[in-house]
């Protein structure tokens, strides 16, 4: 998924594992053994960077494009029959509390980030 947002909202089309391990919060040791799996089923492919021959970025496969637009597709149905639950209202209420919510956690984030910076300058 972080390699098809990148294709779509970045200006990119593939990334270095250390950026995709950054982006999905995770070491880069799972993310290369991720890597060599999806590589190895078609998913995506590996070619060294052109500004650093040391390196090499991953992009998704035509293979690999279809299945995450797949899952998407299935996701947001899925997500869709959960929230037909709800009224109208319903869904309102709870948009607003998920947005208070996210505004939260972010809030708490940004501190606990800044603690820790002060913490690694003392």
């Amino acid at each position: 998924m972080s390699l098809f947002l990148a294709e779509h909202h970045g200006e990119r089309d593939d990334l270095n594992p250390s950026e995709i391990s950054q982006l999905q919060g995770t070491s880069r040791n799972t993310i290369s053994a991720l890597i060599r799996h999806l590589e190895h089923d078609g998913l995506v492919e590996r070619h060294l960077d052109d500004n650093d021959r040391r390196r090499f970025n991953i992009s998704l496969t035509n293979r690999g494009r279809e299945l995450v637009l797949e899952h998407a597709r299935h996701h947001l149905t899925t997500i869709g029959g959960c929230f037909a639950a709800l009224t109208p209202g319903e869904q309102k209420s709870l948009s607003r509390l998920l947005r208070k919510l996210g505004q939260a956690t972010q809030s708490v984030g940004n501190e606990q980030a800044e603690q820790a910076e002060k913490a690694g300058t003392a």
